[in-house]
């Protein structure tokens, strides 16, 4: 009952009031899927990056085949990785995108912007071979 509360709310744009439930019952029940999942959008839209995060991870734990929470968990990742980034926290950065490039093999953003960071932590070599990378998947996806 409460992820059709919650998930009506979300439908509705009011994700404060689809959190509420949600809180409780991935409290209650960790390991369902659709509460973690739904937990991991609401927070999402909420701008709560780092919960989102965490949330749909273990989402993607649960469900590693459901094709919409790994397109927000590569949302929320590349959003982390840019905040990291703008912060100059390049190594965080780093790792967030290389999660990325795991979620999305075939994407070349993640490569493309794993460029920018190596170039700005100082590591041009490193740069020059993802900024490769991007270019043959950009070629192969084209």
């Amino acid at each position: 009952m409460r992820y059709n509360l919650a998930l009506t709310d979300f439908q509705l744009n009011q994700f404060e009031h689809a959190q509420q439930p949600l809180v409780a019952a991935v409290k209650r029940w960790p390991d369902i899927f659709q509460l973690n999942s739904l937990y991991g959008a609401v927070l999402m839209k909420m701008g709560e990056l780092g919960a989102a995060y965490d949330a749909l991870r273990h989402a993607r734990e649960l469900n590693a085949q459901d094709a919409t929470t790994i397109e927000m968990l590569y949302a929320t990742t590349m959003d982390l990785a840019r905040q990291s980034q703008g912060k100059g926290q390049y190594p965080d950065s780093l790792r967030y995108l290389d999660e990325a490039a795991g979620l999305k093999p075939l994407d070349p953003e993640p490569h493309r912007r794993m460029a920018e960071v190596y170039m700005l932590a100082g590591r041009p070599s490193e740069a020059k071979a993802e900024r490769e990378k991007a270019e043959r998947l950009a070629k192969s996806a084209g």
